[in-house]
């Protein structure tokens, strides 16, 4: 008794069903149709949020940070010396001693720099690279467990916390962004870094390097 060999699959039987139907005509227009569309909404729900997140004064004007010097009126304490020069107390509610940027050493600036935001002197007070790695790492956890504020946006709530707030909205974010691109906009990457340095808390009423 012969048997005869069944023939071989065809190409498009052996391709894998998720791939099979891009080889439709009609799927595969439908399917680009689709993702245009989905990515102009996307597009205009994004610029949209841009562009309205600061109306009605919602965000804090930068005219705040002195342009001229290029300083914000930082607070610092009211330090009492003995007649000898010897420093006896330290008066005010934050502490904090304004340095220029060339006198916080520079292994202190890397540092932070190396820690908050490796490309610091590279973007524009938003680090989209970094964005896209919080993304992936929020969704392979499911939880909020990494942020991409850059330096100019962490100096920018730092400044403004009345007005940016803390809490982990987005609203907050997009506001706390365009702040940062001001920032950008209208002082030096070593200005912003020394208002960061010279801003950010390090512990009970402890601020500023």
């Amino acid at each position: 008794m012969a048997f005869s060999t069944p023939p071989p699959p065809s190409a498009a039987l052996r391709r894998p069903v998720l791939i099979r139907w891009w080889y439709d005509p009609v799927q595969r227009r439908r399917a680009i149709i689709a993702a245009v569309l989905a990515l102009l909404y996307g597009s205009c729900l994004a610029y949209g949020s841009w562009t309205r997140v600061c109306a009605a004064e919602r965000c804090p004007s930068i005219m705040r940070i002195d342009p001229r010097g290029g300083r914000h009126e930082q607070l610092q304490t009211s330090k009492v010396y003995a007649a000898d020069g010897r420093l006896i107390s330290e008066l005010g509610i934050e502490l904090r001693t304004v340095l220029p940027l060339d006198q916080i050493p520079m292994h202190v600036r890397q540092a932070f720099i190396a820690v908050e935001d490796k490309r610091f002197y590279k973007h524009n007070g938003i680090d989209y690279w970094r964005i896209l790695g919080a993304l992936k790492a929020n969704i392979l956890t499911l939880h909020y467990t990494q942020g991409f504020s850059t330096i100019t946006m962490q100096l920018a709530r730092n400044v403004f916390p009345e007005r940016l707030g803390r809490e982990k909205k987005l609203a907050r974010k997009l506001r706390e962004a365009r702040v940062a691109v001001e920032l950008e906009r209208n002082f030096s990457k070593d200005t912003i870094l020394e208002l960061y340095l010279n801003q950010i808390s390090l512990g009970p009423n402890v601020f500023g390097v």
